[in-house]
């Protein structure tokens, strides 16, 4: 459906007559929003048990010494995905871009780097999350990959919290998608269980 919502919107009809045309509608605006969309529904269609969905964050500050005029002003965290599996938690953040990594130019010698500012934002997120410090909720930067860049796998411990920097591969067939987007799951999700699922899976299909 939001395919069909991308193509619909991007096809303008002119005044003029037989002068009806195409936009380009491959953006990073709308294309970002399908891709987080796409990953949202997935795990809402494949893994209901994992309650899939977007949510808003609250600022872990102390509202009897907080000006409570100054609350107004901070800025609203939304989550593109959660993922919640007894007391464990999984935040991504979708990102879709021509670059996965990026150089900073005023660095001599710099290397390729990730981009700061998403690794700013996940660590806010997952740190307002988790506000008791358990290090149950962990973030996940997943990024379309590029093919300049190519697969991104990075995975790092930060204040109590695991943190972790991928890419998805959407240049190949349906099921290798599946199985990365599956992997991710691993991340809450023990493999035990999801074994145990993919067998329950299996013997019910056997017995109708």
């Amino acid at each position: 459906m939001n395919i069909c919502y991308l193509i619909y919107d991007r096809h303008i009809l002119s005044d003029k007559q037989d002068d009806n045309y195409l936009w380009n509608f491959i953006d990073d605006i709308n294309m970002a929003n399908l891709y987080e969309k796409f990953v949202l529904n997935y795990y809402k269609k494949h893994y209901p048990e994992l309650k899939a969905k977007s949510e808003v964050i609250s600022w872990n500050v102390n509202s009897m010494n907080s000006d409570d005029e100054a609350l107004a002003f901070l800025p609203r965290m939304r989550t593109d995905i959660t993922l919640t599996y007894a007391n464990k938690i999984l935040i991504i953040d979708t990102k879709f871009y021509q670059y996965s990594l990026v150089k900073y130019s005023r660095y001599q010698n710099s290397h390729l780097k990730h981009h700061s500012d998403n690794l700013y934002q996940i660590f806010t997120y997952v740190k307002n999350k988790d506000k008791i410090n358990t290090g149950n909720v962990k973030g996940l930067l997943l990024y379309a990959q590029t093919v300049k860049d190519g697969e991104i796998r990075h995975k790092y411990m930060m204040a109590g919290n695991e943190f972790y920097v991928q890419t998805l591969n959407l240049n190949q067939d349906f099921a290798r998608i599946k199985a990365q987007l599956d992997d991710i799951v691993n991340l809450i999700k023990d493999k035990k269980a999801l074994y145990y699922k993919m067998m329950c899976t299996q013997n019910i299909g056997h017995i109708n």
